[in-house]
């Protein structure tokens, strides 16, 4: 029966954020802190602030590929499991190691009908090999929940850019999410009497949903200044389930219902502004981001009734809004090549020193970044390759765990006595943009 059920968990996904709001739109704002550029002519703006695009002429097209690769501090010789998780007490040691990924991400911008009439844009983000992360997470061993296969997944974004008179633009747009359903029906025989096997059927059903996307540009003589709205998107799963364990004398049924935040994107206010100086531009932008409703990756399971009990449900994450300053700044280096650098500081949005019962854990970030822009030809036409290279690094923190099990009885909590967190995560991207 086992088997089954971790079966019917298996098509659940993590809730998480997207990859652009952590690690950037593309090798060209990475390099200045994940940010706008105030480049007209670089399509990934679309993220950032879509109105901007209003100021181009051409059509353009970009490129990028990330590698992203965390090193977070080791977790050893704490309780892995106690009597809540298993039949059994052990100490061990809880992986941190997680694999590098890959993702990529493609931009177009494209004037209607004149070159300085209205635009559409298009950006659509994407692991490089497969189609989004599969993977629950576990809410009995402690993760870094805002990085562990939170990017892996696609989304697209698409915005109508208007220009208007005395340097000002506009868009409205949207971002992709969905929403899922589905059922299950388990027959498990315990033994092959008289013929008899195991069945099951399943149906599920994926739907699209939207989120949107408002932002202003403005132009003025010594730079531009943006202000860029994205609405909330949250991501849900449920699966409900029902069916029976059966032999000769034995007749078990269930009916469940399980419970997930697949995704979950915050409600984010993105204020910036540049400015031209003598030896280059100077970019700062203010998010704030609203982190009401995220709820971690664990599975609820609430009982409709048989014999399989509702779910624990011990994981009490509690969030809090956070603010999120950014600064860059590109210099040309000759008429060919222009270099870049950028800091930005990133709170979690998790709330307490993770003591009490949960596993989730996460901790500020500190981002370095430095970037170089290359102009060049490309059959004819104006193009740049982009590379940038960022530094992430977590805040060192001690996590030590209260007394008793997560529901109160006598024991070690999972993670007790404690460990330490932090680390770093380092993020390489590459692109290549073309003006047509």
């Amino acid at each position: 029966m086992k088997r089954l059920f971790y079966l019917a968990l298996f098509i659940v996904t993590p809730v998480y954020a997207s990859f652009p709001e952590m690690f950037g739109a593309s090798a060209t704002t990475s390099g200045i802190g994940n940010q706008f550029n105030d480049n007209e002519s670089d399509p990934s703006n679309n993220y950032y602030n879509p109105a901007l695009l209003g100021f181009s002429k051409r059509p353009t097209f970009q490129a990028n590929t990330n590698y992203n690769k965390t090193k977070f501090s080791h977790i050893n010789n704490v309780t892995t499991k106690n009597t809540i998780t298993s039949e059994t007490n052990e100490t061990g040691n809880i992986d941190t190691d997680y694999p590098a990924t890959f993702n990529n991400s493609y931009h177009i911008s494209l004037p209607i009908l004149r070159e300085d009439g209205n635009k559409f844009a298009i950006s659509i983000f994407s692991p490089a090999t497969y189609f989004q992360e599969m993977s629950s997470g576990d809410a009995f061993q402690t993760e870094y929940v805002m990085y562990r296969a939170r990017n892996e997944r696609t989304t697209l974004h698409f915005n109508f850019i208007v220009p208007l008179e005395n340097g000002w633009s506009y868009s409205l747009g949207a971002y992709s999410g969905m929403q899922i359903a589905g059922e299950t029906e388990i027959v498990a025989r315990y033994n092959n009497t008289a013929g008899k096997t195991s069945n099951a059927k399943m149906k599920a059903k994926a739907k699209p949903s939207l989120s949107p996307i408002l932002s202003f540009a403005k132009r003025h003589n010594l730079g531009t200044l943006i202000v860029t709205y994205q609405h909330q998107m949250k991501n849900k799963m449920q699966i409900h389930s029902i069916g029976a364990t059966r032999d000769a004398v034995i007749n078990l049924p269930y009916d469940f219902t399980m419970d997930s935040m697949v995704y979950f994107d915050p409600a984010t206010l993105r204020l910036g502004e540049s400015w031209i100086i003598p030896k280059g531009k100077v970019f700062t932008t203010i998010e704030y981001q609203h982190w009401k409703g995220y709820k971690p990756s664990s599975i609820s399971i609430q009982q409709n009734g048989g014999f399989i009990v509702s779910s624990g449900n011990y994981e009490d994450v509690r969030t809090r809004d956070i603010i999120v300053p950014k600064l860059g700044y590109e210099f040309a280096v000759n008429d060919q090549m222009k270099a870049s650098m950028g800091l930005a500081y990133r709170p979690t949005p998790l709330k307490g020193n993770f003591s009490e019962s949960g596993n989730s854990v996460d901790t500020d970030a500190y981002i370095y970044a430095i970037g170089m822009d290359y102009s060049l030809q490309v059959l004819k036409k104006k193009a740049n390759l982009a590379l940038s290279l960022q530094l992430y690094d977590l805040e060192d923190k001690r996590v030590t765990k209260s007394p008793n099990m997560e529901n109160g009885a006598g024991g070690n909590k999972i993670g007790a006595p404690g460990y330490d967190i932090g680390g770093t995560i380092t993020n390489v991207a590459m692109g290549l943009g073309v003006e047509f």
